[in-house]
């Protein structure tokens, strides 16, 4: 099967990926694959027992053993079962490619038997009996006939909002409200008690494109709404279930029409295209690409593969067409305990279509006899890709994975994925389609508790050399499905979770600013990032930790941030340059000293007035063309200021204001009366000083606390920088 990977640590079932520990229990260490000391993997070249049959060319090696069953025993759906196929009452899921055209495909299928699910591009999932498979193949309307895409889960089974900041932006005001995101999942099982919880809205929309599964095939997707909900709580969720590539080119299509923004997929597939975001019609790379031209801004979990990945190119040390993965090991160890499952995908560098031909295949170490193996044609008309799927019915142990040369002339890269850690592993590269695509947003992760790159969280590069993943989020987070954490352990974890909660922050950003393209917001939320280690963008953690906050020049751990972030969406500032769409950059100037002008605008937008265009000029030194002219005149209109100097009247536009100023300012503009306490509050501010009752009645406000303590002061003559301008105002004046 090829099926996408949902990035979540659970047990194995159709539809979730199983990232067990590197030493799960009873199982043996890897230093020697599991084996005694100082031996070796071998495999004997086995005899292509699947080539055989009609129009083997035309479908996957796992098709053709399962007509042969059919053929031989009547036993093709059981032996469907068993390689991981879908089967439904007694038909088999597939997907065709088509040659001529879909109208073409569709009336095979149905003359075969079978019966047509969904379409898009040129590709038709259907359900056809067995012993129908090999006449569909050789049909002239079809190109070949495989197993769908199907997707896997990329789980490893509050605190997210808080690690991104996204409290503080919440508080400021920005919560999503607007914003239309689409959660594409395989399953939303448990939905109506996490929506009579609270934990998800009951105004959300529902789409299946599941045949009825949606609330059956997987509570995943709703823990992945769970953690956009949380962290965008007011934008409009779609959940959108699929279970193929051509069910998600549905889904796309939809989020197209209905005006939706932003999608989170936590979803990968493996052997879908060569992972350079150039994959044909109707792969997750070209669905991801159209969206993106259509407005929409995909996140995506790039893997959780790090410890199931291994890639290099073919070598055969001793000439008996067996892989080398090392100099005296054909084999790549894995454990599996009693009853568990195991999938391996190998593709290798030879797109769109390859004439060097590789078999894979799955060996028992005990016995060294085949479990499972994968054969697939490829004689300059068939993908470069090899997968098997198997379910040990033994007791515990080790097993190895084997590649083959059937007949090639050249070493390609290959690239091999499995379901449980590799002996061999190796992290570079091991991002999934379609987060290795230059139109997806791919999201690794940290745990939530200390920050760490989780050590299953895929990494780039991508075979044509970009950096991936593009951003980095939190695990290891609490929900309603999949319960609490502790530290670095349970709660929701792998990049299932963390691309849901950037997907969230997302939605905060497009509120913020409804006019970014995807590629921008995209940027917006990079250069919003935090360095985790190393500076600038990696393979490791992309831009670094995804966290939301307006101005770039003014992070979380500015002092006074929220009073920046609230002083902005109550639109009293826009900072001190505007939003640089193509950088994402964005800056308030928060240690820049305040002048009279600059006072001047933020409290006139503080009052909610209009600028007062007086067709003369009250004061001599701003002239009406004059920036702030508007608000200067306003601000003498109410009362505020008389200016700072007479015969001529002058207003200093560009002195610097001082403490007492501000306190001056703001009382008189709050319609407020000086307080003159019989008792000065701060000892620098004596009773016979100038502002002496302003900053009286500032402090009786509580829009100060003063400069210091012990003794009280006020510090009334220091400057004010625009930091501190913001929490006076929004004290003052409120969000």
């Amino acid at each position: 099967m090829k099926p996408m990977i949902a990035f979540l640590i659970a047990v194995v079932t159709a539809a979730t990926v199983s990232i067990i520990p590197s030493t799960a229990p009873g199982a043996p260490g890897f230093g020697n694959g599991g084996r005694a000391s100082g031996t070796s993997d071998r495999l004997v070249k086995p005899f292509r027992s699947s080539r055989v049959g009609a129009n083997f060319g035309k479908q996957t090696s796992s098709l053709g053993a399962i007509a042969k069953a059919e053929k031989q025993t009547r036993q093709g759906a059981a032996n469907a079962r068993s390689l991981g196929f879908d089967v439904q009452a007694g038909r088999v899921r597939v997907v065709v490619e088509v040659a001529s055209s879909v109208g073409a495909a569709r009336t095979t299928i149905a003359a075969a038997g079978g019966e047509v699910e969904a379409t898009h591009a040129r590709l038709v999932q259907a359900l056809v009996p067995p012993s129908a498979i090999e006449s569909i193949a050789g049909s002239a309307a079809v190109a070949y006939v495989r197993a769908p895409h199907r997707p896997i889960e990329q789980a490893v089974l509050g605190e997210e909002v808080a690690g991104s900041n996204a409290s503080v932006f919440q508080t400021a005001g920005w919560n999503g409200s607007g914003v239309k995101v689409a959660i594409i999942d395989t399953g939303f099982a448990g939905l109506a008690a996490r929506q009579a919880a609270n934990d998800l809205p009951a105004g959300l929309t529902t789409v299946d494109f599941c045949g009825g599964a949606f609330s059956t095939a997987s509570e995943h997707g709703t823990a992945v709404a769970e953690i956009v909900h949380e962290t965008a709580p007011q934008a409009q969720l779609y959940l959108i279930c699929m279970n193929s590539e051509v069910t998600l080119g549905q889904a796309e299509a939809y989020a197209k029409t209905n005006g939706i923004t932003i999608v989170n997929m936590s979803i990968g597939w493996l052997n879908t295209a060569r992972g350079d975001g150039n994959g044909a019609a109707g792969t997750p790379d070209a669905i991801v690409a159209d969206a993106r031209a259509n407005g929409i801004l995909w996140v995506n979990a790039a893997g959780n593969a790090a410890l199931t990945h291994w890639s290099g190119t073919f070598s055969d040390t001793d000439g008996d067409d067996v892989h080398n993965f090392t100099p005296t090991d054909e084999g790549n160890t894995i454990f599996l305990g009693a009853g568990q499952q195991t999938c391996a995908f190998l593709k290798w560098d030879n797109w769109p279509a390859s004439a060097q031909d590789f078999d894979l295949y799955l060996v028992n170490s005990t016995s060294s006899t085949i479990a499972a193996g994968s054969e697939n044609f490829q004689d300059g008309s068939q993908p470069p890709l090899e997968e098997l799927c198997y379910t040990n019915s033994g007791v515990a142990g080790n097993f190895f994975i084997a590649i083959v040369r059937f007949a090639a002339t050249s070493t390609p890269r290959f690239d091999l994925f499995t379901l449980s850690p590799l002996e061999y592993a190796v992290a570079a590269g091991s991002v999934t389609e379609p987060a290795s695509s230059p139109n997806a947003m791919a999201v690794g992760a940290l745990c939530w508790a200390d920050a760490s790159l989780r050590p299953y969280s895929s990494l780039g590069p991508t075979i044509d050399g970009r950096t991936k993943p593009d951003i980095v989020g939190l695990d290891g987070v609490s929900g309603g499905t999949y319960g609490l954490p502790s530290g670095c352990s349970g709660g929701f974890t792998g990049t299932s979770a963390s691309s849901p909660h950037v997907a969230g922050l997302a939605a905060l950003g497009k509120q913020q600013n409804p006019s970014l393209t995807p590629a921008q917001l995209q940027r917006w939320l990079e250069a919003r990032a935090q360095d985790v280690a190393t500076a600038g963008k990696d393979n490791f953690t992309g831009a670094g930790r995804a966290f939301v906050y307006t101005f770039t020049d003014s992070p979380p751990a500015t002092p006074l941030h929220l009073y920046i972030e609230q002083l902005f969406k109550k639109g009293t500032t826009t900072g001190c340059s505007q939003l640089d769409a193509v950088t994402g950059l964005r800056s308030y100037c928060p240690n820049q000293l305040v002048t009279r002008r600059d006072m001047a605008v933020f409290i006139i937008r503080s009052l909610n007035l209009s600028e007062l265009l007086s067709p003369t000029p009250t004061f001599a030194d701003v002239p009406a063309d004059m920036f702030g002219y508007g608000f200067v005149e306003r601000f003498y209109a109410q009362g505020i200021t008389t200016g700072c100097s007479a015969s001529p009247l002058n207003f200093c536009p560009l002195d610097t204001i001082t403490r007492r100023d501000m306190a001056v300012f703001i009382v008189r503009s709050k319609n407020l009366t000086q307080l003159l306490s019989p008792t000065p509050t701060f000892s620098d501010v004596p009773a016979d000083m100038f502002g002496y009752g302003h900053g009286e009645r500032f402090f009786e406000q509580g829009i100060t606390t003063g400069c210091a303590a012990a003794p009280l002061r006020f510090c009334p003559l220091d400057f004010v920088d625009r930091k501190a301008t913001a929490a006076f105002l929004i004290r003052a004046f409120g969000t």
